[in-house]
């Protein structure tokens, strides 16, 4: 992984609101599938009896995955 990646996920992590539907802090990881700063946030809940939405949301860098997290309607 890349260190400076981490770094950044690591600086911002205590902005990330929880998750909505349960109230959960969610997970923040690299993502594999886009560019080097790619990033995934996910609700942390297994099952549906845990979060009804267990919802994600992935961007190409961590301060637009928190700025797509923290977005709320």
């Amino acid at each position: 992984m890349n260190k400076s990646l981490q770094q950044d996920i690591e600086t911002i992590r205590d902005k990330f609101l929880p998750c909505p539907f349960c109230g959960r802090q969610p997970e923040i990881l690299p993502w594999h599938g886009g560019g080097p700063r790619k990033v995934l946030v996910q609700c942390p809940a297994e099952y549906a009896d845990e979060c009804p939405a267990n919802v994600s949301v992935c961007e190409e860098s961590p301060e637009e995955a928190l700025a797509g997290w923290n977005q709320r309607i």
